[in-house]
């Protein structure tokens, strides 16, 4: 509009910059194909071939791993 105020046209830009800020994401689809592989890989290792220490961080890792994979309210960060 032409004839609009700077008033207006800074209440529009307030409202605008409002609205913007308020919008809210839709869920994502979480993609949990690569964790499920991994889950997969790491569980066709044998533990005899590894040292104890890193075979332990193996363990923790897929612990977490599966309880993610499981989750069904896991967001894609969290995968």
């Amino acid at each position: 509009d032409t004839n609009a105020t700077q008033t207006q046209v800074n209440a529009q830009v307030t409202a605008l910059t409002t609205a913007l800020n308020k919008l809210v994401k839709k869920d994502q689809v979480v993609n949990k194909a690569e964790l499920n592989a991994k889950i997969k890989e790491a569980e066709g290792l044998k533990e005899a071939d590894y040292t104890s220490d890193s075979w332990s961080t193996l363990r923790t890792a897929l612990t977490n791993a599966k309880t993610v994979a499981a989750d069904t309210n896991a967001t894609q960060t969290q995968v």
